[in-house]
């Protein structure tokens, strides 16, 4: 007898759907490389002096907010101060300091007298 051999190259067993479907193929795109936000550094630390030819109130704060002086300073008195830049000064009389601001003399003299100033350093009219 002669039996039909099922398995043979010639006849293949039929295939069902899931064997006819393709294999996914995994595709990428290159996405453009996106900036890293970078943080803005922090202004230096920033030393000013103050030195009184008379009486004078004054009111410093740095940029954080923080007050680095404030009051009536007198005839004579040196200050020597550091805070974050910029710095916002309040003079109650400015022909009476002298600033050294940053390596700089500063001009005060666009501030009348007998008038307060303000004035950020490095200096802004406000």
């Amino acid at each position: 007898t002669i039996t039909a051999n099922t398995n043979n190259a010639a006849n293949p067993p039929p295939l069902n759907a899931d064997e006819l479907a393709p294999e996914p193929v995994l595709v990428t795109t290159p996405v453009a490389a996106q900036p890293t936000p970078v943080a803005e550094p922090l202004p230096a630390m920033q030393p000013v002096r103050l030195s009184f030819a008379g009486d004078c109130w004054v009111q410093i704060k740095d940029s954080l907010g923080k007050t680095l002086v404030i009051g009536t300073q007198r005839a004579g008195k040196q200050l020597q101060l550091q805070g974050q830049a910029p710095l916002q000064i309040t003079l109650g009389a400015p022909e009476q300091v002298r600033i050294h601001f940053a390596g700089d003399d500063v001009d005060l003299s666009k501030f009348k007298q007998g008038r307060v100033a303000k004035f950020t350093l490095p200096l802004k009219l406000n």
